[in-house]
C-alpha cells in the first residue's frame, strides 16, 4: 500500500482541509483571518531552489569528492515555478492513491489471509478519506458544488446556493453533512412508527395467485376519530385549523369544508359512514393542523385527561389511515392531495430539507395526475369556479413547496417553469368565488397581468389573505427564477447579475404596495380580514422583499464581478441584517402567536445569518459591524437549546424539535459565531435573553401600529441613487464569465423605475458607503471554479 504524501501546508489549513500558498511567516489565509500560522517541523521555508548534479560511486552510492561537486552544473528553479509543479503533483498523488487504494482493497484483503476488523475499518477509512479530499477539491475546482462521500457508498451533495457553502471551510460542511445523514432509526422510533405512516418501497405483489387482492375488494376499516374527538373538541380544532393554518396555507374553500363537516357529524348521529364522504381525508388533516397549532388553553380545560400531543398523533394516524383507506395515490382526488400536503408541510424545516423533499416529490407527480399544472379553464370538460380556484391554489402550493425545499436544500427544483401554465390565484374573498362580480375581477385583473401591469388590485372584492397569498406565490416566482440562473451549466454573466439585482429590487417594490393595500385598523374579524392577520400579513410582505438579497453574495466573491461591485457587499449585508430584523418581530410578536407555527416554525434565516457572520468576521472594522452583531445577538437569544429559532407564548416556549440532523446545522452557525465574536473582541458567551427580545419587538409593534403600518427598522438600509454602478480601477480588464464574449467596460444600467418608490428602504449601490477591506484573492481561493 502506497504511503501517505506529506503534507507542507501550515496546521490551520490542514486543520480546515484548504489549500495553503505556504507564505512566510504567515500564509495569506492565516494573515486575513487573524489565525496562528504554524507551520510543521518538515516544512520548509519559502527560498529558491536548486537540482544539482552529482556523480555517485561504489555500491553503497558514496558521492564523489567536493571538487567534483562543484564542478557539477547548477539548475535552478524559482519557488514559484515549483510551488505550483508540487501543487499539480499533489492532485495527481491524492487521486493515483485513492484509485490504488480501491483497486488493491480485494486482494490485500485475500493476500493477508483473515486480517482484524480494526486494520481494515482502519484501512477503508484512509481510502475514504482521501476519496472524499479529492472530490471536495474536485468540486471546488469545477464550481459543481460540494460532494460528501462516505463509507458503503453514501453520497451527499449539495451545490454552491446551499446555506453552508457560504462557509469556506470544506471541514465544517462536511461535518455538517454527515451530521445529518442518518443511516437507521432508533430501536424506540422503529417500535412505534405506524404501518399507515409511508412506505419507502411498495410492497411486491403476491406470487400465488389465490392472496392477489385488488385494492378495490379490500374492506375498509372503520375510522375511530369521531370517538377520539367529542362535538365541541373537534369544532375547536377545525376552527384552530381556519383561523391559525388556512390563512397561510389555503388547500381548500372554507365554506365548502365547512358543509362538508357537518355532514360528518349529520351522518353519525343518523348512523350512516362518514368514509363515503371523498373530503373526509382533507377534514382530519384539517383537524389534525387545527390540533399542532392549537394555543389556546380552553382544550385543556374541556377535559381533564385531555392531552393536546396524544390527541394530535392519534388524529395523524386516522388522517394517514383514510388516505390509504382512499387509495391515495394511485388514485388521487385535489381533496387528498391537499391532506398530504398538510400532513407532511407540518414539520417541514429548512434544516432539515430532504425529510420532506421524497414527500413533495410525490406531491409534484400526484398533481401533474390531477392535471393540476394545466389551468382548468384550457379543458373542454366544465369545472366549476369553487373547484378551479382550489385546484390553482393547490397547484400553486406545490410549486412553492418545490422552491423552499429546493433552497433550503441546495439542490435543483423538480418542476420545470416552462411545463406548466396555470393561472395565478384570485385574491377574491372566498364567498365571492363564483359570482358574477368575481369572475369579471378575475377576468379584468389576469388581464392587466398579461398586458405587463403586475402590480396588486385596490377593488373592495380583494380580501387580505388573497392579497397576501398572491404576494407569497410572486416570491416564489421570483426566487425558481433566481434558481434558474444559479443552476444553469454556464456561470453567471455580468448581464446575469444586472438581471438578478432588476428583479430583486421590482419584487421588492412590489411586495411592499401590495403590503399597502392590507388595512391594519380592520372591522372585520373573519379568518379572511382580522387586525391580527392583516399586521402578520403586512409585516411578512415586507420582510419577503428583503429575503433573498442573498442569493447575489456567492456569484459576487469571483474577481471579474467583485472588482466592479465592491460597494455591493456591504449592501447585501444590511438588507440581510433588514430581513433579520423584520424576522425577530415575526416571531416575538404576541398578536402573532396564531402563525408562529409556519414563521418560526417552518422557516429559519439560516442564508441571512451566515452571510452576515461572515462578512463580520471579512471585514471587522466596517461600518456595518455594530448593526450586523447586534441583530446576530437578538436572533440567536431566540434559540432553543436544542437548535433552531423558536417563539413564545402564553408564558412558555413553544416545542420545535429536530430529528433529521437539523441540531448540528445549528452547531455549526454557533461555532462561527464564537469564533468571529472572538476574532473582533466580543465575548461569545454573552448573549441576550428572550424576555429583553421580546421588549424590543414589543415596542416596534406598538409604533408600528401607531404609524399605520410602517416599520421603524435600526438598520440603516441605503437610500436610492439616480447614478450609475461604482467601478472600481483594475489593473487588468475583467472578463465575462462566457468565454468569448467582450470585457466588461461599460457601466452597468439601472433600474427603470420611479425613483419616488423607492423609500428609505431602497437598494442603492452609489451610495458613497466606504468599500469593504475584503481579501479577494483569498475568496477567489475558496471558490475557485476557473471562471478567467
Amino acid at each position: 500500500m502506497s504511503r501517505p504524501r506529506a503534507s507542507h501546508a501550515c496546521r490551520e489549513c490542514r486543520r480546515k482541509k484548504l489549500r495553503c500558498d505556504l507564505a512566510r511567516p504567515s500564509c495569506t489565509r492565516c494573515a486575513s483571518s487573524g489565525s496562528p500560522c504554524v507551520y510543521g517541523a518538515g516544512s520548509s521555508g519559502s527560498r529558491d531552489f536548486q537540482f544539482v548534479q552529482t556523480t555517485f560511486h561504489g555500491s553503497r552510492g558514496e558521492s564523489s569528492g567536493a571538487g567534483s561537486l562543484a564542478a557539477t552544473e547548477e539548475v535552478a528553479l524559482s519557488t514559484t515555478r515549483l510551488r505550483t509543479l508540487e501543487e499539480k503533483l499533489e492532485n495527481l498523488t491524492a487521486q493515483v492513491q485513492a484509485l490504488q487504494g480501491r483497486n488493491s482493497m480485494p486482494s490485500l484483503i485475500a493476500a493477508a489471509g483473515e486480517p482484524s476488523a480494526d486494520v481494515a475499518n482502519d484501512t477503508m477509512k484512509r481510502v475514504r478519506t482521501t476519496e472524499s479530499a479529492a472530490s471536495a477539491e474536485a468540486m471546488r475546482e469545477s464550481g459543481a458544488g460540494h460532494l460528501l462521500v462516505q463509507p458503503g457508498g453514501r453520497l451527499r451533495y449539495v451545490s454552491r446556493g446551499h446555506w453552508a457553502a457560504m462557509c469556506e471551510e470544506a471541514g465544517e460542511i462536511e461535518m455538517l453533512l454527515r451530521g445529518q445523514t442518518r443511516y437507521d432509526l432508533p430501536v424506540a422510533e422503529r417500535q412505534t412508527r405506524s404501518l399507515y405512516d409511508g412506505e419507502v418501497v411498495s410492497a411486491p405483489a403476491a406470487w400465488d395467485k389465490s392472496q392477489r387482492v385488488s385494492s378495490k375488494s379490500r374492506q375498509s376499516s372503520p375510522l375511530h376519530t369521531l370517538q377520539i374527538l367529542d362535538r365541541s373538541r373537534a369544532d375547536a380544532l377545525f376552527d384552530a385549523y381556519i383561523s391559525c393554518f388556512h390563512p397561510v396555507v389555503p388547500l381548500a374553500h372554507i365554506p365548502t369544508l365547512q358543509r362538508d363537516y357537518e355532514r360528518v357529524w349529520d351522518l353519525q348521529r343518523s348512523g350512516g359512514a362518514p368514509n363515503t364522504i371523498q373530503t373526509m381525508p382533507l377534514i382530519l388533516a384539517a383537524l389534525y393542523a387545527g390540533a399542532v397549532v392549537y394555543h389556546h388553553p380552553s382544550l385543556q380545560n374541556t377535559r381533564p385527561d385531555t392531552d393536546i400531543e396524544r390527541v394530535a398523533t392519534e388524529i395523524h394516524h386516522e388522517a394517514t389511515a383514510a388516505l390509504h383507506l382512499a387509495h391515495f395515490p394511485r388514485v388521487p382526488t385535489v381533496a387528498g392531495l391537499a391532506a398530504h400536503l398538510i400532513l407532511q408541510g407540518m414539520w417541514m424545516r429548512d434544516e432539515e430539507p430532504l425529510s420532506a423533499s421524497g414527500d413533495f416529490g410525490v406531491a409534484v407527480r400526484v398533481a401533474q395526475m390531477l392535471g393540476l399544472h394545466k389551468d382548468p379553464s384550457r379543458f373542454k370538460t366544465t369545472v366549476a369556479p369553487v373547484q378551479a380556484e382550489v385546484q390553482r391554489r393547490v397547484w400553486w402550493h406545490v410549486f412553492h413547496c418545490d422552491v423552499l425545499v429546493a433552497v433550503a436544500s441546495g439542490l435543483p427544483p423538480l418542476i420545470e417553469r416552462s411545463s406548466w401554465d396555470t393561472k395565478m390565484v384570485s385574491d377574491l374573498y372566498e364567498d365571492r368565488f363564483g359570482t358574477m362580480e368575481g369572475l369579471q375581477h378575475d377576468e379584468e385583473s389576469r388581464a392587466r397581468y398579461l398586458q405587463g401591469e403586475t402590480g396588486p388590485d385596490a377593488s373592495p372584492l380583494a380580501s387580505p389573505l388573497g392579497i397576501w397569498l398572491q404576494g407569497k406565490f410572486q416570491d416564489a416566482l421570483s426566487v425558481r427564477k433566481l434558481l434558474d440562473k444559479a443552476f444553469h451549466e454556464d456561470q453567471m454573466t455580468i448581464d446575469d447579475m444586472v438581471s438578478a439585482r432588476n428583479d430583486l429590487q421590482l419584487l421588492r417594490r412590489q411586495l411592499r404596495a401590495r403590503s399597502q393595500l392590507i388595512p391594519i385598523d380592520s372591522s372585520n374579524n373573519t379568518y379572511e380580514d382580522n387586525p391580527q392577520f392583516n399586521m402578520w400579513a403586512k409585516v411578512l410582505l415586507t420582510t419577503l422583499g428583503d429575503k433573498n438579497w442573498w442569493f447575489l453574495h456567492t456569484p459576487l466573491l469571483h474577481r471579474s464581478i467583485t472588482q466592479a461591485w465592491q460597494s455591493l457587499i456591504p449592501n447585501l449585508q444590511l438588507y440581510c441584517c433588514a430581513f433579520l430584523e423584520q424576522y425577530i418581530i415575526l416571531c416575538c410578536a404576541q398578536d402573532f402567536i396564531r402563525f408562529h407555527w409556519s414563521w418560526p416554525g417552518n422557516h429559519q434565516p439560516l442564508h441571512a445569518l451566515m452571510l452576515v457572520l461572515k462578512e463580520v468576521e471579512r471585514n471587522p472594522a466596517g461600518a456595518e459591524v455594530e448593526i450586523s452583531c447586534t441583530v446576530i445577538d437578538q436572533t440567536m437569544a431566540l434559540c432553543a437549546p436544542e437548535g433552531g429559532i423558536t417563539a413564545s407564548g402564553n408564558g412558555a416556549m413553544m416545542h420545535r424539535p429536530l430529528n433529521e440532523g437539523g441540531a448540528e446545522a445549528w452547531d455549526l452557525i454557533r461555532r462561527l459565531r464564537a469564533r468571529v465574536w472572538t476574532k473582533i473582541g466580543r465575548d461569545p458567551e454573552v448573549i441576550l435573553t428572550r424576555d429583553d427580545v421580546e421588549s424590543i419587538v414589543a415596542q416596534k409593534l406598538q409604533a408600528f401600529k401607531a404609524s399605520g403600518g410602517i416599520l421603524d427598522l435600526r438598520t440603516p438600509l441605503p437610500s436610492d441613487v439616480t447614478g450609475q454602478f461604482e467601478q472600481q480601477p483594475m489593473a487588468q480588464p475583467a472578463t465575462s464569465l462566457h468565454s468569448g464574449t467582450s470585457s466588461f467596460t461599460t457601466p452597468l444600467p439601472d433600474v427603470a423605475g420611479d425613483p419616488g418608490q423607492f423609500d428609505q428602504y431602497t437598494f442603492g449601490l452609489g451610495g458613497g458607503r466606504p468599500t469593504p477591506n475584503i481579501n479577494w484573492d483569498d475568496w477567489d481561493q475558496v471558490f475557485n471554479t476557473g471562471y478567467d
